[in-house]
């Protein structure tokens, strides 16, 4: 049996009667998108308004999930990534106490414009190439903890999945530790000619020890099964829909918590109240 969806792209997709019992928010039929259009009415949705899903600090290996102000937490998380981006984030305050950071950058590759080593910032002397790769503080031992062996600024990988029965991705930001595992997932699929939007996958914590002895949470992804061609159809479509709408977001509007500490170098905490 099969379900006829309406793209938001334009047109119509024919999609598995499974899919679009397990993912409404990927292939919602009419009587869900009549449910979002009462429910919102003319308010408009952004990413801020998604789930969060964080990474614990000290090692514990269970995420913590909030959804309508209550928390929760699980061992395991399943569903279909729809997007992936990199970001960047930088305080001159080693105890930034929920200030904006002083510098961030929405691809991982630049600074925004009016950060600190931004091109229009007070330090772009300092960064002539306008990278961040290139940037003082984007390199090793530039925290300003004499323990920590890492860069003042953090590297960070956004995640946007889809759960099961969710109407909405939920967003898991993923610390400098768990980057490399992430990229060896992506390899991964690319070694296989899978595209990364094509899978169901499962992220779990894995604890680990840093050279000083401080105990950190890991993500780990795994792919759990393909999807049929025309339901990758579908997840594309919304992927691309959640592209355009994470473009218009600042960095700030992810920075989650006890969520993103780099806990193999024992990096700079990033506080909570960012977010607001």
């Amino acid at each position: 049996m099969s379900t006829a969806i309406e793209l938001r792209s334009g047109g119509t997709l024919t999609v598995s009667d499974e899919f679009a019992g397990k993912y409404p928010a990927l292939a919602p039929d009419e009587e869900m998108a009549e449910l979002l259009a009462e429910s919102l009415g003319d308010e408009s949705l952004g990413v801020q308004d998604f789930p969060k899903i964080r990474v614990p600090s000290g090692g514990d290996t269970q995420f913590k999930v909030i959804l309508d102000g209550e928390e929760t937490y699980v061992k395991e998380i399943t569903g279909v990534l729809v997007y992936h981006k990199p970001q960047r984030v930088y305080w001159t305050d080693p105890e930034p106490s929920g200030k904006a950071p002083d510098c961030s950058s929405t691809d991982g590759k630049r600074p925004v414009a009016n950060g600190l080593y931004g091109s229009l910032g007070e330090l772009a002397d300092e960064n002539p190439t306008g990278l961040c790769a290139n940037c003082p503080m984007a390199q090793a031992g530039s925290d300003p903890n004499p323990k920590n062996r890492g860069a003042a600024c953090k590297e960070q990988k956004l995640l946007f999945l889809v759960q099961p029965d969710q109407m909405f991705p939920s967003v898991v930001v993923a610390p400098p530790s768990s980057l490399r595992e992430v990229k060896q997932f992506m390899i991964g699929l690319v070694n296989s000619r899978t595209p990364w939007w094509s899978v169901e996958v499962a992220l779990t914590l894995e604890k680990a020890t840093n050279a000083a002895g401080i105990s950190f949470a890991r993500i780990k992804v795994r792919p759990t099964g393909k999807l049929e061609s025309d339901d990758v159809t579908a997840v594309k479509d919304y992927s691309d829909y959640i592209k355009g709408m994470v473009k218009a977001t600042i960095p700030a509007q992810f920075v989650d918590g006890d969520s993103v500490r780099d806990g193999e170098t024992g990096g700079l905490r990033i506080p909570e109240a960012a977010t607001a």
